[in-house]
């Protein structure tokens, strides 16, 4: 099982979706399918972070693991962190 690495870039005034790399894995097409129909529709780091995928047959993570939904809550937790320390 090869490595995926995950990177969301989002808007820091209201936290949406602006962009997305995807690299290494097999399933990395799957996952620019997904950041790209997210971006579609305008969603925010904390509704990726919430998001529910399904896939079958199963060729991506665990949804434990699964990377887009950990990019979007670190960047959440790197929101939070700038907000609080005026960044933002």
């Amino acid at each position: 099982m090869s490595k995926m690495w995950v990177r969301l870039v989002f808007n820091k005034v209201n936290g949406e979706l602006i962009g997305g790399t995807v690299r290494g894995g097999p399933s990395a097409g799957e996952l620019i399918n997904i950041i790209s129909a997210c971006i579609q529709n305008r969603m925010r780091a904390n509704d990726i972070a919430t998001l529910q995928i399904g896939t079958h047959p199963a060729v991506t993570a665990s949804p434990i693991a699964y990377q887009l939904v950990n990019a979007a809550e670190m960047a959440l937790k790197n929101m939070k962190i700038a907000t609080s320390k005026g960044y933002m």
